[in-house]
């Protein structure tokens, strides 16, 4: 076989390989709503993937798996209302970092960056706070 043949050959499986693993996460966000985080995200050219894993951390080290999603198709809207922030919190100034765990056909996992939200909690659930800590 000649060199100019497997070249070829050897581009062609790139690009192969190339188009299987192209997926692009879109509008990737997190923010704050009455006392939770709501996440969201949508897929663009997702053939390739299988499931989503949305994890959450407070240090970008240590991450939690919060709740698993199947892949629903291109253009899918994802979303995830974490109330869970409300419970986790002690200190009302905590930040919460979100990121995908992206489960792909062939088996392989990727992982995407994260993002960053602070809950915004409501006057009353401050003021309850703080009278529990008054009778702690």
């Amino acid at each position: 076989m000649s060199t100019r043949k497997i070249l070829h050959v050897l581009t062609l499986n790139l690009l192969l390989i190339s188009t299987l693993t192209a997926y692009e996460i879109v509008d990737f966000s997190a923010f704050p709503a009455n006392n939770m985080i709501e996440v969201s995200w949508q897929v663009q050219d997702g053939a390739n993937i299988q499931k989503f894993v949305l994890q959450r951390s407070v240090d970008e080290v240590s991450w939690n798996d919060v709740q698993e999603f199947s892949y629903s198709g291109d253009g899918t809207k994802y979303y995830y209302q974490d109330s869970q922030v409300m419970k986790d919190s002690e200190e009302f100034k905590t930040s919460y970092f979100y990121r995908l765990k992206i489960h792909l056909t062939d088996g392989s996992i990727e992982t995407s960056q994260s993002i960053m939200a602070r809950p915004k909690y409501s006057g009353i659930y401050r003021t309850w706070g703080s009278l529990k800590a008054i009778f702690r």
